[in-house]
């Protein structure tokens, strides 16, 4: 999934001109109430995020993304980390994401 660079602050900035709640508008496009703090938090947004705030909202991409030396910045690499290196913690994280994803496929085929 292609995902934008943002200015957080920019987009808690549109959320309060129209009086909206970061958790009302993440279950609204059917996610948990969380989905659009991780957003924020993260520094990206997914572009179907994009689309359905413009649609629902009338937020433009413009007033909260981040454009660097002319471009938008598509598909941000992620720090790559041998499992070596990663904590217990991390770890964890991500052999319950792999599993949590390959049993939710499953289960929907």
């Amino acid at each position: 999934m292609a995902v934008i660079q943002i200015d957080p602050d920019k987009l808690i900035t549109e959320f309060e001109k129209r009086n909206l709640i970061k958790g009302d508008v993440s279950e609204a496009m059917g996610h948990n109430r969380n989905y659009m703090s991780d957003t924020i938090r993260r520094k990206t947004i997914s572009k179907h995020a994009v689309v359905f705030l413009h649609k629902n909202y009338n937020i433009d991409l413009k007033d909260y993304e981040v454009i660097q030396e002319g471009k938008r910045e598509e598909n941000p690499k992620r720090e790559e980390r041998a499992l070596k290196d990663m904590t217990d913690k991390q770890m964890y994280r991500l052999m319950y994401s792999a599993v949590y994803h390959a049993v939710k496929k499953a289960w929907s085929e």
